[in-house]
């Protein structure tokens, strides 16, 4: 990836200099997982792919490294016990104290009430596979019709193309009434419209005559959580916003 930039930013800015001669920061922790089918940046050797190599040549010019040192995000007193567990456990230096701090947290040993407060809540998975499945399971428990949407392709090379290679695009998607959603790119920054913003679906709109799975909706109704925006229907508070279906290339 970092290979790809710093060969973008030549091209962009038509120079030879390493990114194009404009500023670049990195931020990040060497803590975290390593990149999929790739190797971390700092890495030494073993590298046998062109593109590697000029990642890890971009990545060489860095001469300035700041370490912060400060944790923010679980800060205060009643946070230590929990920020401590985590860097332990991000240096593989857990104590069996640390493991009974998380497990207390397990779903199953909570309360009624504290499984309620994660009733909404995202949950993450490791394969896409495992979060398709819970939607599905999600989608059933409404008890409403769900419409199969289906993408529309004009050359074989899309038809056969994964999510990735279309920005996020899925061959199929389901939805009904009351179904969360998350949108998957910027609509409009100034609003809230932006990728990762959740909702509710309230509609999904069809022209007359035309339905599921054959035709795809002319929008979706989507009742965001977080819309800031003028407002649709004269009704207040109500952040209803249609999504239109997306082309990539």
């Amino acid at each position: 990836m970092l290979g790809n930039i710093d060969l973008r930013c030549r091209d962009i800015f038509a120079t030879d200099e390493p990114f194009g001669n404009v500023s670049i920061v990195l931020v990040g922790d060497i803590r975290q997982l390593p990149p999929v089918f790739d190797s971390p940046l700092y890495a030494q050797g073993g590298r046998d792919r062109d593109l590697e190599l000029t990642g890890y040549a971009a990545y060489s010019v860095f001469e300035h490294c700041v370490h912060l040192k400060e944790v923010f995000r679980q800060s205060g007193i009643e946070e230590q016990q929990f920020r401590e567990a985590l860097l332990r456990l991000s240096d593989g230096k857990s104590t069996i104290e640390d493991w009974e701090l998380f497990k207390s947290r397990q779903y199953m040993s909570l309360t009624v009430e504290e499984k309620n407060n994660f009733k909404n809540a995202i949950c993450l998975f490791p394969k896409k596979e495992d979060a398709a499945a819970y939607n599905y399971k999600q989608l059933e428990k409404l008890g409403y019709p769900v419409a199969r949407v289906m993408s529309s392709n004009n050359f074989q090379t899309a038809e056969h193309a994964s999510t990735d290679d279309a920005k996020g695009l899925q061959k199929i998607v389901l939805l009904s009434k009351e179904s969360r959603v998350m949108l998957r790119k910027n609509i409009c920054t100034e609003f809230g419209l932006v990728n990762g913003s959740t909702g509710t679906v309230v509609d999904v709109v069809y022209e007359n005559n035309k339905k599921p799975p054959t035709h795809m909706p002319t929008a979706v109704m989507v009742k965001f959580d977080k819309y800031t925006g003028p407002q649709l229907y004269e009704e207040p508070n109500v952040n209803v916003i249609p999504i239109v279906p997306a082309i990539t290339n």
